[in-house]
């Protein structure tokens, strides 16, 4: 039966997509990220890549809570919290069971303790997360690049190498094929830096969801993210998987977790090594990754001493949320697919802060006294940054309300892509449009506020019925509001909430 198909080649299929891609060239076709990285529309096959792996193993998580007393720390396989390095380690030490322990990366490197890590038992993982520069809105390549300086700096501070071993936490948002490319990426940074400092480590990136893309509308929507994340991890080989609850309700943290039972028991992700490896796209993502990722690490070398890493990280937030604003990115449920829902919950927020470090040894007396550990004082908890804020907030002015929209002149397709834009554009607010269809405007009675659309061609009826609101191109002088492609949606919205009652 199959020798009835022949097997096409290679030419075969390029053949095929310059005839569906209307005599333009490939590069034309392909799409770009937010990190600057492009979406090729044709890739060529390509052998796998290889880097190291390691078995994906979830661990209970202990929150420590600020004025808590060792006494009260309840001993699970993973401990973090608001105090500095040293003292998480005292206190893994003193309490069987605990695995491994998290503390961010960039907290650490502004009051390091290096002699500290010589401390740690045997075996302990010590965890550097990357949420410092995450919440000031970086990029998935640039914190890719500043986490692997930062463990660069910390290794080569270090005479000899720690107990147990070191690793890193990243975070993954809903782009399902870059975060798979972002962790293949970071294996293989992950194998260069060991190679360079003799380690024989085997890659440890562990995943956290990226709290960013949470959204208070329709927060069923964070589900299907935390699925997306969790598959990016599974495909790409992430050695722990954190994922966030969808709301503040009370079954929001057992569906997080059963999202991932349910990748791993029913759809049997996570089973095999690189099971994406070989694929033209991917390949070709990972190579674009850790390219970008490993030249920025080069450039900022001891990232400590670098101080215009916020400005860079503020810059690459204020880009993507022009972009979002611009519907030149998606986010579904609020520029994109909006459902004229309530907020059902808040997503849960997360609190990012650490305290001043104490010495080793004077953490230890702490823990025999059963004194709360961070008694110098916590530092400023990061900011909470989420991407939708803006969008949320337009929501809540505008939903429920009505614009009427004069439709004005004959329903050509143009004018009826129109509506449909004015349509979706007026769902980002929750508001519904109330269409009037003319061909002439002499029997329109106009409210206080409206919209006008028609086409561009037409008399020029955007300058004799002076509309407050108009879609297309605006004419000189004009003072309403002017909504089109690639315009600033929610500046837009916000003007002309501003207008109505």
């Amino acid at each position: 039966m199959w020798s009835e198909f022949p097997v096409p080649t290679l030419d075969d299929w390029r053949a095929l997509v310059a005839k569906e891609a209307g005599g333009k060239a490939a590069e034309q076709l392909a799409s770009h990220s937010w990190d600057g990285l492009n979406y090729g529309a044709c890739c060529d096959a390509a052998l796998p890549t290889t880097a190291s792996w390691s078995p994906s193993l979830d661990l209970e998580i202990c929150e420590l809570q600020p004025d808590q007393r060792p006494s009260q720390v309840e001993a699970r396989p993973v401990l973090r919290g608001p105090l500095g390095l040293p003292a998480l380690l005292a206190l893994a030490n003193r309490l069987d069971g605990v695995q491994a322990v998290e503390i961010d990366l960039w907290q650490f490197l502004q009051q390091p303790d290096y002699a500290c890590l010589q401390q740690a038992k045997a075996g302990l993982e010590i965890r550097f997360t990357s949420q410092s520069w995450v919440q000031q809105g970086a990029d998935g390549v640039h914190e890719l690049a500043w986490s692997f300086a930062g463990l660069i700096e910390v290794l080569a501070q270090l005479e000899t190498p720690p107990p147990g071993p070191l690793a890193l936490k990243l975070s993954a948002g809903p782009r399902l094929l870059l975060e798979v490319a972002r962790w293949r990426a970071a294996r293989q940074l992950w194998d260069t830096v060991c190679q360079g400092f003799s380690l024989d480590w085997p890659a440890r990136i562990h995943l956290v969801q990226d709290s960013r893309f949470l959204t208070h509308q329709d927060p069923h929507n964070n589900l299907l993210r935390s699925t997306t994340a969790a598959a990016a991890g599974l495909l790409g080989g992430a050695a722990s998987i954190e994922l966030l609850p969808c709301d503040s309700g009370p079954d929001a943290s057992r569906w997080a977790q059963n999202v991932l039972r349910l990748l791993r028991e029913e759809a049997r992700m996570g089973g095999q090594t690189d099971p994406l490896g070989g694929s033209g796209l991917v390949e070709d993502l990972t190579q674009q990754v850790a390219e970008a990722a490993w030249k920025e690490t080069q450039r900022v070398g001891r990232i400590s001493e670098q101080t215009e890493l916020w400005a860079l990280a503020r810059d690459q937030r204020l880009r993507f949320e022009d972009q979002l604003r611009r519907d030149h990115q998606g986010l579904v449920g609020v520029n994109r697919y909006v459902a004229r829902t309530d907020f059902a919950g808040d997503p849960p927020r997360l609190t990012y802060a650490s305290a001043r470090p104490v010495a080793y040894a004077e953490a230890v007396r702490l823990i025999e006294e059963d004194k709360p550990l961070h008694h110098t004082g916590l530092l400023a908890p990061l900011e909470q940054l989420r991407w939708s804020e803006a969008f949320e907030e337009v929501f809540r002015r505008g939903r429920g309300k009505t614009l009427d929209v004069l439709v004005l002149g004959k329903l050509s397709p143009e004018l009826k892509g129109r509506q449909s834009f004015v349509r979706t554009w007026l769902s980002v607010a929750g508001m519904e449009a109330r269409f009037h269809v003319m061909e002439t405007p002499e029997a329109f009675v106009a409210p206080a506020v409206w919209l006008l659309c028609c086409e561009d061609g037409d008399p020029d009826y955007k300058v004799s019925l002076k509309p407050p609101a108009l879609v297309g191109k605006p004419p000189h002088n004009y003072e309403g509001v002017a909504v089109h492609q690639g315009c600033n949606r929610v500046y837009c919205l916000e003007q002309l909430l501003d207008r109505m009652p």
